[in-house]
């Protein structure tokens, strides 16, 4: 049974009492009755007591709603991956939980049994990993209503053993000779000085989520058995720290190799990389053993695998280099699905990054594929590539609608959070970066994508947090480098920038703003704009200008340059692009300013916000000095 915090406003305590009630009558423990609020932060009580708590149930009402305290209890359930919201009344939550499925018991007057109270209890066992399958036994309130963390993370401990215990043994049941739909790998070295090695990938492989979740039976050497895929740690070479093949259990032919160079860090830092990568270019492997009932080919394998891998590992121009790959992989197994859905991301970041390239072929291929899966989610994102930069509502739906038949798929999170930020819905880009990262804790665009967003919402202590896990985990790949290049560049010390690599190779523009942005002295930025008027005068002034220096504009406090910008440009002229930086902390006065909603009425914002109803987080900023709505109404009339 789990500890359950319930978070609730005082006005609705009766019927709070008898939900808790209710879930300790079914052999939870419920910390309820000791609220203490006071301050303008978490009591000591409360912070113990969320720390405890297995799971949050929040009680969402029109008071709760307004609660500062009950928004960051809830905040922390969400945080944790452990909130079972309930509704009250008709009121709509907040910001940052409207994606969440609410049980209601909005016709509940508070009398009689709890109505729902099954969904309730699902939805708890369910946060917790648990079936519900067995009926509960009633059990006394224990005297201490908190549980101890150690006793949660022992409970895990034993479920995680009791699963891989479960898989082991229908494995054996299902065909006791060792041959069914499991997939056995093995973890082998290739000499005794890799041992060390081999045993601590097994060990920390087998912790990975994405591991034990698959149809994958993990074991040490073979000693005579014959897996059907091999991971052997190999002697390093010169240059590297250690060195991983996967090679087929058949013939030991390999399939996969990689160095893992001097430039990786600790020899910790390596053990978790190559568990991460192992762990990448398993899930890789298994879709190519089963693409629809027929394994690929070894050969076919193969070039899927070396696909797999520059896709993750490579920046922009390395991802849209590997199309050819996943070409020739479809051309020989034409009924791949995820074949088809790495071919379908990787041409759709080719026609993203470049807008002169032919897009005929990917229409052709999103038809392909949906001939082949019509419900496939790379489908929809090749879709959403190709719609006009200003189609925000079309975007939306689409990735709405894809989200509903693939709730799980990192891929399409990471591209409604981005969807969502260019319409400064920033809380709820922030939770789909957050379920992205965490469904796929092995991808780095995921950590990557969930960095960029929590420091474009403002959320920097948050971002570097996850930076420095992003450093541990992928030092060495071009990924990890863009990453912090664009961190550094808009969030880091300037200072160091100055003697950074970036600086040296940088042009004149960009040296005179790293410059400005160590000494922001009046003087200096008044210079760096001097620079960039002569910039316009020299070539002419393009909406590229206006986007491309809206952010140092907001950085030092010359907003009213950036409109008279603005108003200096065509009527038609495109300035879309303006949404992946308009939303960031640096334009915050450029958005207090009731001109802003004229750019956004440009831009097509203003129409996507009244039609759905969905309006940006910052119109429901404290300090705004605006009504959003007030003043879109006035330029519809």
């Amino acid at each position: 049974m789990a500890g359950v915090f319930l978070s609730y406003a005082r006005d609705d305590t009766p019927k709070a009492r008898q939900i808790a009630s209710a879930l300790e009558k079914n052999g939870h423990s419920v910390w309820w009755d000791l609220h203490v609020r006071g301050g303008t932060q978490f009591s000591k009580v409360i912070e113990e007591a969320l720390k405890a708590a297995d799971v949050v149930v929040v009680l969402w009402s029109e008071r709760a709603v307004e609660s500062p305290w009950v928004r960051d209890e809830a905040a922390t359930g969400r945080d944790r991956g452990r909130l079972v919201p309930v509704a009250l009344d008709k009121t709509e939550p907040p910001l940052g939980f409207r994606q969440f499925q609410t049980i209601d018991l909005s016709n509940w007057k508070g009398r009689g049994t709890v109505p729902r109270l099954p969904e309730i209890l699902h939805s708890i066992d369910g946060a917790l990993g648990e079936e519900t399958a067995k009926p509960r036994v009633a059990r006394a309130k224990p005297a201490i209503p908190k549980l101890p963390e150690v006793s949660r993370s022992l409970r895990l401990a034993l479920l995680t053993l009791l699963v891989l215990a479960g898989i082991a043994l229908a494995y054996f049941l299902v065909n006791p000779s060792g041959t069914s739909g499991v997939h056995t790998v093995a973890i082998s070295a290739a000499d005794p000085s890799t041992r060390p090695l081999a045993r601590e990938l097994l060990n920390n492989l087998g912790n990975i989520r994405s591991v034990q979740t698959g149809a994958v039976q993990l074991m040490g050497e073979p000693n005579g058995q014959r897996p059907d895929l091999i991971f052997e740690a190999q002697a390093a070479g010169s240059d590297s720290v250690a060195a991983l093949a996967l090679k087929d259990g058949k013939d030991r032919a390999i399939l996969w190799s990689k160095e893992f160079g001097q430039g990786f860090g600790t020899p910790s830092d390596v053990e978790l990389q190559m568990t991460y990568t192992a762990s990448q270019v398993l899930g890789c492997a298994l879709e190519g053993l089963e693409p629809g009932g027929k394994a690929l080919s070894a050969q076919t394998l193969k070039l899927y695998l070396t696909g797999c891998s520059q896709y993750a590992d490579g920046g922009d121009e390395a991802r849209s280099a590997v199309v050819p790959v996943f070409e020739q992989v479809v051309n020989v197994a034409p009924r791949f699905k995820a074949g088809w859905a790495k071919l379908l991301l990787a041409e759709a970041d080719a026609v993203g990054n470049d807008l002169t390239r032919d897009r005929a072929k990917l229409r052709s291929y999103i038809a392909d594929a949906r001939r082949l899966d019509p419900k496939m989610a790379e489908a929809t994102l090749a879709e959403v590539t190709l719609l006009p930069t200003r189609a925000f509502g079309e975007a939306l739906r689409l990735l709405d609608r894809a989200n509903e038949d693939n709730p799980e798929n990192p891929t399409l999170l990471g591209y409604r959070s981005a969807a969502l930020a260019n319409v400064g819905r920033m809380t709820e880009a922030i939770e789909d970066a957050r379920q992205a990262a965490s469904l796929d804790p092995t991808s780095s665009e995921a950590l990557n994508s969930y960095v960029l967003t929590l420091a474009y919402s403002g959320r920097l202590d948050a971002a570097r947090e996850e930076l420095r896990r992003a450093e541990r985990l992928w030092r060495g790949t071009e990924r990890l480098k863009e990453l912090q290049y664009a961190f550094q560049l808009r969030f880091g010390d300037p200072k160091d920038m100055l003697d950074s690599e970036a600086f040296r190779e940088a042009n004149p523009r960009m040296q005179l703003y790293y410059r400005t942005r160590a000494d922001p002295t009046p003087a200096n930025v008044d210079r760096f704009m001097a620079f960039l008027q002569e910039l316009y005068r020299r070539r002419g002034l393009t909406a590229d200008d206006v986007i491309g220096h809206a952010q140092p504009y907001g950085e030092f406090d010359r907003e009213h340059i950036l409109y008279d910008l603005i108003n200096r440009l065509p009527t038609n002229a495109d300035l879309s692009a303006l949404t992946a930086v308009m939303f960031r902390p640096s334009l915050r006065e450029f958005r207090h300013d009731p001109r802003f909603m004229t750019v956004a009425k440009r831009i097509g914002l203003v129409d996507y916000w009244t039609k759905s109803g969905k309006w940006p987080d910052f119109c429901f900023d404290p300090d705004q000095p605006y009504d959003c709505k007030a003043e879109a109404a006035k330029l519809a009339a």
